[in-house]
């Protein structure tokens, strides 16, 4: 099997999973999903995490149960010695011993959303939402509005949805830069880009790079062959944002590319007009819902509100039924959340923030 490079090579899927061995690097919530469903196909998974607690020992003992060699304060490049593939968690630099390791002998690095892609064989509609804020209100917004599961970085493994005997037919999906930079075969039939600003730069190494993983949501898309446009995947981006626009420019998306933004809707955008959100998308604009009827405050959810219309209807949902779920839709905790009015002030809990 030849190399997977940490910029994004390419490879083929293993020949049989049966017996594999297989590395999986990290015990978190991911990790563990992925020692799981790696145990599940019959490959041979010794999973390691290099630190040690009572939480990560009932997760080892877990999956030494299902049949996993499951090894607390590990992590030496030895390990990739025989291996077949790694699968590593998403707060795993690149610049990690075993990563390094494991690049140099020529052996696959995936990322537990890349692993879930290879599992699912393509079964599921992938509607993938990354950028640097905003993309856990964006992807449950889709969600709700596809009434479809969400997974992935919003917090449930994505392979614990597409790995499964029948996963759904469309899947929602949150995916940071990091579950990116090692994704390769990954590809979203709609693939959200909400914004780019300078963040991780420490995991990351540069802008660049950080910016270059984003665009991996959309590299193995369908494109647009001649005139012919029935099979292209769709791109959705956000064209107020300058990160956005000039990633979009500089990686540009293969297959066809929607806008979103808080101006006014011209033809291929979802925008804002007299107060109401309209999708002119592919056809004559359709008024979808008012600002004033939807439950998230600022200018920034509303962007978020615009990112999910225009994703939705390239799924193939009608632009009208989506009133509905979006009037419904409020943040989840610590996300812009009203705690108390004392003496005419406003208190709003917004700890779950990860920048300012």
């Amino acid at each position: 099997m030849s190399a997977v490079r940490r910029e994004g090579g390419r490879d083929s899927d293993p020949p049989r999973w049966d017996g594999l061995p297989v590395l999986v690097l990290g015990l978190g919530v991911s990790g563990a999903a992925s020692a799981r469903a790696l145990a599940g196909v019959g490959a041979a998974v010794c999973a390691v995490d290099a630190d040690d607690s009572p939480a990560l020992r009932a997760r080892a003992a877990a999956l030494a149960a299902a049949g996993v060699d499951a090894r607390l304060r590990c992590g030496q490049p030895d390990l990739v010695s025989g291996r077949r593939l790694v699968v590593t968690s998403p707060g795993v630099r690149p610049d990690h011993p075993v990563v390094v390791a494991a690049s140099e002998a020529g052996v696959p690095v995936w990322s537990e959303p890349e692993l879930a892609w290879r599992l699912s064989g393509g079964r599921a509609r992938l509607v993938a939402v990354t950028g640097t804020n905003g993309k856990t209100t964006t992807a449950q917004l889709l969600a709700d509005c596809l009434a479809a599961p969400a997974a992935g970085n919003i917090g449930t493994p994505l392979v614990d949805v597409l790995a499964t005997a029948v996963p759904p037919s469309v899947v929602v999906a949150e995916l940071s830069s990091f579950q990116l930079h090692f994704a390769d075969r990954l590809r979203p039939a709609v693939a959200v880009l909400l914004n780019v600003a300078p963040d991780h730069l420490d995991w990351h190494g540069s802008l660049d790079s950080y910016a270059a993983a984003k665009a991996r949501v959309w590299a193995r898309q369908r494109p647009v062959h001649g005139g012919g446009r029935d099979d292209a995947d769709w791109a959705v981006v956000n064209v107020d944002d300058p990160g956005a626009r000039e990633l979009a420019a500089r990686h540009p998306p293969p297959g066809r590319v929607v806008g979103f933004t808080l101006a006014g809707p011209t033809p291929g955008r979802v925008g804002v007009a007299d107060g109401r959100v309209v999708a002119n998308v592919g056809g004559s604009p359709v008024d979808v819902v008012g600002v004033d009827e939807l439950g998230l405050a600022g200018r920034h959810n509303l962007a978020n509100v615009c990112a999910a219309v225009a994703a939705a209807v390239c799924a193939g949902a009608e632009p009208a039924a989506l009133a509905a779920p979006l009037r419904r839709f409020r943040s989840g905790p610590h996300r812009l959340e009203h705690v108390a009015t004392i003496d005419g002030v406003a208190w709003v809990d917004d700890s779950k923030a990860t920048n300012p």
